[in-house]
């Protein structure tokens, strides 16, 4: 909320002193928050150093510019001889003696005061009220406290104003400005003809000099303006201010009285004459109570008019910040001009009632009330593309590498400490042979019976004998109730791919698949915990082996499956659900058996590792097969099914994962989430994910549309795409499998249309 400071000077005048200041302080909602009373003292040497330097100002820019937009009467100024040094003497002279009246003792009090109830942060109105020809044309904006308030700005106001009737909004979504072009010879007021032109959101009417009937009709128009604009020749004679509105025409305000009134009523908010010598126009508009007006102190070089008008239309239409600081920041980017143009950042001054509400370019378009329909259509529209897209897979690929991206950054979980993992590795390749003999797995499978582990999982297919050892192998079999064997079904998508029979004489109770899913990419992202068998199939096992393994582990713990219907298994207080052919990125693709999501645990160690021969010498801690689920298998890269996995791509090149360890992943899931309520990996319904998109795409193109023509417009993509990121990643924490990329794309599209339409249209 921006603050208001009226300082209100009268009695008096710079001779007598002013026996009496008043200084309200109020928000702009018009609450008197303080009122302090003061004084200031006599200076009459500050009205006769101003009027040196007006002199001195009009006769050194008349030598040093060529074009200007007033018409000096060059005898009167033929005789003054001035140098560029003595007149920046005379400017600091005027700032120092304008800076010491103003921290006199009389009026000390009141800046104090200020000071103590402002804030630096603060966006400041200070509004001088008063009359006095000298006292509205001083440099009000030297004084200290301005220096101190980087968001405070002057205007002057008359000392009798009216409050302003609020007119009723009949136009939204554009700003209507008359640009009135009128007498310019000598100068090039098309620049500033090119400014408006590229302002968005405009409606734009330009009179290139216009005879004053045709002015007039102008100002009548039933539609009403919301800005009135004015460049060429003008000069105030006195208290009156005159414009040239064609090389034939002058007037004055109170010529078009009855028209600018007629005007102001209907809506007409600001008055900007880029012109010479404005304060006259300013005062007499300020007499129809027009709320806002920006004009020139004094005769204004063309170069620095232009410069104004650029940087504060800049600033005023396409950043959110009020007239005054847009002012304010145009005006001190005059300072590079003053090589040339000496105190041209002293000229732009706001006449302003002090009644009118801070002033904003979104306020005229009316777009805090409407237009938010654009943002919405436009995310409406992306958003229908993009789940059409999505509904013909055209996005499957790069939303489940976007999911393995979101999975890599997850943190280490650590080992899961219920397994035990004893792979085949490459020296026990070398050592033993390969395919490893019956004799060393029986061996392997006795010493990890002498720890008492709660199963063990032979990952390795044993359908025929394999070298020696083959009967102390069946033995194992048919007497060692915790062991559990594999096999592999037929596939009826793949008829070349043979079924693998399971271990001989074993009962389909102690057996499990070793079956996986693979995603259309390569990559394991699915487990396929329950399958029907082909009919007269070797492998007659409905279980994987992963889900065998976890339920003998759990049945130790009184936790038995439970069917609820066709889709759904409770097993103790979690309910697996099966993977559907159309959730989240997937589309079409093979979805035979009871699948769910694969939320695997960490990249490499999902448990303790040992080698074949750490347990046939007798290296492994007893404490981590006891009690355990033990899974054996193969992990050197010549003699086992290796898989990619989202970790895959963590680094190069491409790491694959022994099928034993995927086996561990895929218990260790089903563990976790039993016992640890750890979250398995779920998706929202259809209609759920639809809404995702859309809001998320329909709120970043609000903000778009809020921005889009600042700086920071083309940053709020980015920093959405960013904030939805890390959305996404927050929700997959707890299990959630969100949309990033889809929504992605519509935010993308989304803005994409915004800009498009922005440029169309403003």
């Amino acid at each position: 909320m921006s603050k208001r400071v009226k300082l209100n000077l009268i009695p008096g005048d710079l001779h007598d002193g002013f026996t009496a200041v008043t200084v309200q302080l109020s928000t702009d909602d018009d609450y008197q928050s303080m009122q302090v009373t003061g004084s200031l003292p006599p200076a009459p040497e500050i009205e006769q150093l101003y009027r040196r330097w007006q002199l001195l100002y009009q006769a050194l820019s008349q030598r040093l510019s060529r074009s200007r937009r007033i018409e000096f009467e060059t005898q009167t100024h033929d005789v003054i001889q001035v140098s560029e040094v003595e007149f920046q003497q005379l400017c600091q002279q005027l700032q120092t003696l304008l800076n010491t009246w103003l921290n006199s003792q009389e009026f000390r009090p009141i800046d104090q005061k200020l000071r103590r109830e402002l804030n630096p942060r603060d966006e400041i109105q200070v509004i001088v009220e008063t009359n006095d020809d000298v006292l509205r044309r001083l440099p009000w904006h030297l004084w200290e406290f301005f220096e101190d308030y980087p968001g405070a700005e002057l205007a002057v106001s008359a000392l009798d104003y009216a409050p302003i009737k609020p007119t009723p909004r009949t136009r939204w979504g554009i700003v209507r400005i008359l640009a009135v072009l009128g007498h310019s010879a000598g100068i090039d007021i098309q620049t500033d003809r090119r400014v408006l032109e590229r302002l968005p959101g405009v409606e734009l009417v330009f009179l290139q000099e216009p005879r004053r009937r045709q002015l007039d009709e102008y100002l009548w128009d039933k539609k009403g303006w919301d800005i009135l604009f004015f460049a060429g020749h003008s000069q105030t004679e006195g208290e009156t201010g005159r414009i040239s509105i064609n090389p034939q025409d002058s007037l004055t305000i109170p010529q078009l009285k009855h028209a600018l009134r007629h005007a102001i009523a209907a809506g007409l908010q600001l008055a900007i004459f880029n012109s010479c010598d404005g304060l006259g126009l300013a005062r007499q508009l300020a007499d129809l109570q027009i709320p806002y007006i920006t004009v020139m102190r004094e005769p204004v070089p063309d170069g620095v008019a232009q410069a104004f008008l650029q940087h504060f239309l800049a600033s005023f239409a396409r950043e959110p910040i009020s007239l005054h600081l847009a002012v304010r920041q145009a005006r001190e980017r005059l300072e590079c001009l003053e090589d040339e143009c000496p105190c041209a950042c002293w000229l732009p001054v706001i006449g302003q009632n002090p009644a009118a509400k801070p002033l904003t370019w979104q306020q005229l378009r009316g777009r805090e009330r409407r237009r938010f329909h654009v943002p919405l259509m436009a995310s409406a529209i992306a958003t229908v593309f993009v789940i059409g897209m999505r509904s013909l897979g055209w996005l499957q690929i790069i939303e489940l590498q976007a999911l393995d991206q979101l999975i890599r950054l997850r943190s280490d979980e650590g080992i899961d400490s219920r397994l035990l993992v004893v792979e085949g590795t490459e020296e026990d390749v070398n050592r033993y042979g390969y395919p490893l003999p019956d004799g060393i797995l029986a061996d392997v499978i006795e010493k990890l019976e002498e720890n008492q582990p709660r199963v063990l999982g032979l990952d390795i297919f044993r359908d025929r004998p394999v070298k020696t050892g083959h009967a102390a192998l069946m033995r194992q079999f048919q007497q060692n109730h915790r062991l559990i064997g594999l096999c592999s079904v037929r596939e009826a998508n793949n008829p070349n791919k043979p079924t693998i029979a399971p271990p001989p004489g074993l009962s389909p109770d102690r057996l499990g698949y070793s079956d996986l899913v693979v995603d259309p990419d390569g990559i394991i992202r699915r487990h396929l915990m329950f399958m029907q068998p082909s009919l007269n199939d070797a492998c007659a096992t409905n279980y994987s082996l992963s889900v065998r393994l976890a339920l003998r582990y759990l049945a130790v713990e009184g936790i038995e499956p439970r069917n609820l219907d066709r889709e759904r298994v409770q097993v103790g207080n979690v309910v697996f659900k099966d993977f559907q052919g159309n959730i989240g990125a997937y589309h079409r693709l093979d979805t035979r058996g009871f699948q769910v999501l694969l939320n695997y645990r960490d990249a490499k160690d999902v448990a303790h590792r040992v080698s074949v021969t750490q347990v046939l010498q007798g290296q492994v801690n007893p404490d981590w097969a006891k009690d355990k689920v033990i899974l054996i298998g193969m992990s050197a890269p010549t003699a086992s099914d290796e898989f990619f996995t989202p970790y895959s791509a963590s680094e190069l090149p491409y790491r694959k994962m022994p099928g034993v360890v995927v086996q561990a992943q895929m218990v260790s899931q089903i563990l976790s989430a039993v016992l640890d309520e750890r979250p398995l990996l779920w998706v929202l319904p259809t209609w759920g994910e639809w809404m995702w998109i859309w809001v998320g795409s329909g709120v970043a193109g609000i903000m778009v549309w809020r921005w889009r023509h600042s700086v920071y417009g083309r940053l709020v993509t980015v920093g959405a795409i960013a904030v939805l990121y890390v959305a996404c990643f927050g929700v997959l924490i707890v299990g959630g499998w969100m949309p990033l990329m889809p929504s992605a794309l519509a935010l993308i599209f989304t803005g994409s249309l915004i800009i498009a339409y922005s440029q169309l249209h403003g």
